[in-house]
């Protein structure tokens, strides 16, 4: 063999190594898909920053535009055999992941690595199905009544407490209270002031029977409960405030409505709002307290070729401090982190007192699953409650008989 057809040996091999070692040396990478494109400015990037360089790997962010333009991004990229890593979403959308078969049960990686008491049982079991976890929670978003301080000085009535374990503010001093902030301000029979902006989903507070202890359907989403006599009566309840008492309407921010119940992402818009002094209280009790709540978390990709690393993400971004802290404060909610929660009001009360902020995220112990996310139909099931709620709203319809008309048709939805 000639020196030449020796040094030709040399190189192919040497050109063999390289193309054999070259994807053990190639820079890792896993993708993190989900709904941010409406985050605040912030700690999301530098949370994503701070794990690629501890983990010595890149993070491909999947955006998209809407929850249900994640589902379909994730469904259509699963089945073209692009692989996904970790998902993020609100309870909906870790139910759809799972019922899909895109995401996969985590209790396994969790009970060994990390302390799940450290979450509230009642905020773990939402992203629970069959009695499997798959997702662990960052944030929810939250109901509390913010409110007009001056409307209610010029009615006579105190401010709210700031304890959700108050003794005061029962649904009856809470009607009371709506009806004495519903004022015509200028003599034509009419209110142009009022008690509450809103009653809640589809105009007439769906989702705020939980204030009575009240499901509109079972855990699996196939039963519907929304015509049981203690579901009437809630929703009856809620409705007289406009139906019967006229003093639903108006705007918060522009001081024609006294009381808004409404989500934490509303903070944002109240924070620049300079015309009306505003503060925040927890929401009336029934039989119980209860926020409603959007409950929002991480879960593990079913065809993750990196399980390891995968988990390693959820688990930087929901239970170790410095990356859950940076990751809810892009997240624009409250907190399920305690360490993110004592974060949260810290940067809050600068805005708020202390005792305001804590309010906001002491609604974490009394947060409350509607459950309309639950049924496979649910899109269409809460067009029907929105247009049975609008109904009642115009005063078309009583409650008893929007009621009696919706439920076929719900059921009907639920048939498999």
């Amino acid at each position: 063999m000639t020196k030449k057809h020796r040094h030709c040996l040399v190189v192919i091999g040497l050109l063999i190594c390289i193309a054999v070692a070259s994807p053990a040396l190639a820079r890792q990478r896993i993708s993190f898909a989900g709904f941010f494109s409406n985050w605040v400015e912030g700690g999301f990037q530098q949370a994503l920053d701070n794990f690629s360089k501890a983990h010595d790997v890149d993070v491909e962010v999947v955006d998209s535009t809407s929850w249900q333009d994640l589902w379909q991004k994730v469904l259509v990229m699963s089945a073209g055999g692009i692989q996904l890593d970790v998902l993020y979403g609100d309870n909906t959308t870790v139910m759809y992941f799972a019922r899909e078969g895109l995401s996969q049960p985590i209790d396994q990686l969790a009970k060994k690595d990390i302390k799940l008491d450290l979450f509230p049982r009642s905020v773990l079991s939402v992203l629970e199905i069959d009695g499997q976890l798959y997702a662990i929670p960052t944030a929810l978003s939250l109901h509390n009544l913010y409110y007009n301080v001056d409307l209610f000085a010029q009615a006579g009535l105190d401010r709210l407490p700031t304890s959700w374990e108050s003794e005061r503010l029962d649904w009856d001093e809470y009607v009371s209270m709506v009806r004495k902030l519903t004022v015509d301000t200028d003599g034509d029979g009419q209110p142009n002031r009022f008690g509450t902006q809103t009653l809640g989903f589809a105009s007439i507070g769906f989702n705020m029977v939980g204030m009575w202890g009240v499901h509109l359907f079972n855990p699996a989403g196939d039963e519907w409960y929304g015509d049981t006599p203690e579901a009437i009566a809630a929703l009856e309840r809620l409705a007289r405030l406009r139906t019967e008492l006229n003093a639903v309407g108006g705007s918060l921010t522009s001081g024609t409505a006294a009381i808004l119940p409404v989500q934490s992402y509303y903070l944002n818009t109240l924070a620049g709002v300079t015309s009306i002094n505003w503060s925040v209280g927890p929401m009336p009790k029934g039989t119980q307290r209860s926020s409603q709540a959007g409950f929002h978390g991480i879960s593990v990709a079913k065809d993750t070729k990196n399980l390891d690393l995968a988990w390693k993400l959820v688990k930087y971004l929901t239970y170790n401090p410095e990356g859950v802290v940076l990751f809810t404060r892009a997240e624009n909610r409250v907190p399920v982190h305690p360490q993110a929660g004592r974060d949260f009001v810290e940067r809050w009360s600068e805005v708020l007192t202390a005792d305001e902020a804590w309010c906001i995220v002491g609604g974490v112990g009394y947060s409350y699953e509607t459950r309309m996310t639950r049924p496979i139909r649910q899109l269409d099931i809460r067009k029907i409650m929105e247009d049975g709620g609008r109904r009642v709203w115009n005063g078309t319809v009583a409650v008893r008989q929007m009621i009696t008309e919706i439920s076929p048709q719900i059921r009907a939805l639920m048939v498999p």
